[in-house]
């Protein structure tokens, strides 16, 4: 059995490895089924080594997600909206092909939303996504991130806009072309943007 010890350095840290156990069992056998004895196993590092670095499993998932964001934004190259058009791509299509078909992944947007606690840590990914966003979108453009507001906007746009496209997507049962959707969002956010700069120019 492979586990993921095998697949990290020697020098990764248990928080490092317990992320791959994470991720290895979220996509094998979904969020819901997978419990933190599980990752641990997995890791083959004790459970109780497991709840030091995370007290639960949403914290877990909640790392996983932001540290993926962060890790593919230090790495970016282009503009913000350049990199988030990419990185929308990139995870729908691995969300499609994790969940192995559509009906897996409305399982998952719906349990997502029904569970009050992962919907909370939804709201705090959100909010981490929207401050490196906004962040980025100001370097670009040369304002500063905490006077001017347009940054802020743009990145709502892009997060509640995305939102949107994956809540239609789940209301239509799963029906037309998710990645389509999303990236038309990312298109017209583009497209207001340019404006706006062409406007203030």
């Amino acid at each position: 059995m492979t586990t993921a010890k095998d697949v990290q350095p020697r020098s990764a840290s248990s928080r490092e490895i317990f992320f791959q156990s994470a991720k290895d069992l979220f996509e094998k056998s979904g969020y819901q089924r997978t419990t933190m004895q599980q990752i641990a196993d997995h890791a083959e590092l004790h459970v109780q080594t497991l709840y030091r670095h995370f007290p639960n499993k949403i914290t877990l998932a909640k790392a996983i997600e932001v540290d993926r964001l962060q890790s593919a934004f230090a790495r970016k190259k282009g503009t913000t909206l350049e990199f988030w058009r990419d990185f929308v791509e990139r995870s729908t299509l691995e969300a499609i092909s994790a969940a192995q078909g559509n009906e897996n992944l409305l399982n998952f947007l719906s349990y997502r939303y029904s569970d009050p606690s992962l919907s909370a840590a939804w709201v705090e990914i959100g909010d981490a996504y929207l401050d490196l966003l906004a962040r980025g979108i100001a370097e670009d453009l040369g304002l500063d991130r905490y006077r001017d507001r347009l940054p802020m906007f743009i990145a709502g746009m892009l997060w509640s806009g995305n939102r949107d496209a994956l809540n239609q997507w789940a209301a239509a049962g799963g029906h037309g072309d998710l990645l389509k959707q999303v990236l038309r969002v990312v298109d017209e956010v583009m497209a207001i943007t340019d404006y706006l700069r062409s406007r203030s120019t």
